[in-house]
């Protein structure tokens, strides 16, 4: 005979069969949320990667700008050349 502990509580044999009784009824809910918290993580890590590897991206695309710039700039002769590089270049880094 299960002890009532508080009206809500119920122990031993009875305790046992409500709880399996709540199992059963909710298995599918329970199995639904796991479900859902591991989608949910797994997005979660997508959508990071993704912001990641667009940083990455945009990184090595202003890696690959500066050096494209410092070739030229090591290719003028004279103030003029070295005036149209960096006006053509100002264009591009004001963006």
């Amino acid at each position: 005979m299960g002890k009532i502990v508080r009206n809500t509580h119920i122990s031993g044999e009875a305790g046992v069969i409500k709880f399996a009784d709540y199992c059963n009824r909710h298995n599918a809910y329970i199995f639904f949320r796991e479900v859902l918290k591991i989608r949910k993580n797994q997005v979660s890590l997508c959508v990071k990667n993704t912001l990641a590897n667009e940083d990455i991206q945009q990184r090595d695309a202003e890696k690959s700008l500066l050096l494209s710039f410092s070739k030229e700039i090591s290719t003028a002769r004279d103030k003029k050349g070295l005036s149209s590089i960096t006006g053509l270049h100002s264009k591009v880094f004001s963006k």
